[in-house]
């Protein structure tokens, strides 16, 4: 099952880099990175770019989380959508963990995390 890992940012370009380090950390490793970029005015660009071969980059125009989601959401290919704030960093077994869920109860939508 591939997961779309979405993350939605506007000014944390330091934390955002700390994500996408975790992330590349994860046991389970198939997926996609989007990051939805508000109108941000920090370096937040300048860093994607390191990152551009591996992550999918979309632009939302407004400071609106649930316009920058949905923005993101149109932009994944994963039969699984995980959103990740851009000041978390997931343990190693993130995404391995709501994958199982999903395969072990095949009725479920919708997974959280504690």
């Amino acid at each position: 099952m591939k997961v779309s890992v979405i993350i939605n940012t506007i000014d944390r370009a330091r934390s955002l880099a700390r994500v996408l380090e975790a992330l590349e950390g994860q046991e389970y490793d198939d997926f996609e990175v989007v990051v939805v970029v508000g109108p941000t005015t920090d370096d937040t660009m300048e860093m994607l770019s390191k990152y551009q071969e591996r992550i999918r980059i979309a632009r939302c125009p407004d400071d609106n989380l649930s316009l920058s989601r949905n923005i993101g959401i149109r932009s994944a290919c994963g039969e699984i959508i995980a959103f990740i704030d851009d000041d978390a960093i997931p343990c190693r077994r993130w995404l391995a963990q709501i994958v199982n869920r999903f395969r072990e109860h095949p009725s479920v939508d919708i997974v959280g995390g504690i």
